[in-house]
C-alpha cells in the first residue's frame, strides 16, 4: 500500500497546532488582545482566522454547496470578508474562541 503523500504535512499541521494552543491557552485573557504583526490583528484576530479557516475546509469536503455560498460571500467582499470574519471570532471570549479551534481542529483530524 503507498503511503499516504499528504500524511506527513497533516501530521506537520497538527503538531504545530498543538505547539500554538500550548502557547494561548493558559494567556490570561487581556493578553488575547495583544497585537500581532498583522496591522490590525490582535492574538484573538489569528485564533479566530485559524478558527475559520478550520471550518470553511471543513464545509468544503462535508457541504459543498455550503462552502460554494462562502466562496461567493468572499468574492463579493475581497477586500474586506477575512478581516470581518476574524474580528467576529476575535470579539468572542478568549475560552469560547479557543473551545471552537480546539473542536474545528478535532474535526478536521479525523
Amino acid at each position: 500500500m503507498l503511503d499516504d503523500p499528504h500524511s506527513e504535512l497533516l501530521s506537520d499541521l497538527h503538531s504545530e497546532s498543538e505547539e500554538l494552543d500550548r502557547l494561548v491557552a493558559p494567556l490570561e485573557p487581556g493578553r488575547w488582545l495583544l497585537a500581532t504583526p498583522s496591522p490590525g490583528w490582535s492574538l484573538a484576530h489569528q485564533i479566530a482566522h485559524l478558527t475559520w479557516t478550520d471550518s470553511a475546509a471543513l464545509l468544503a469536503v462535508t457541504d459543498p454547496g455550503a462552502f460554494a455560498a462562502e466562496s461567493d460571500k468572499a468574492r463579493a467582499a475581497p477586500d474586506t470578508f477575512v478581516d470581518e470574519g476574524a474580528a467576529a471570532g476575535a470579539a468572542l471570549p478568549p475560552a469560547e474562541l479557543l473551545a471552537r479551534w480546539r473542536d474545528g481542529r478535532a474535526r478536521l483530524h479525523l
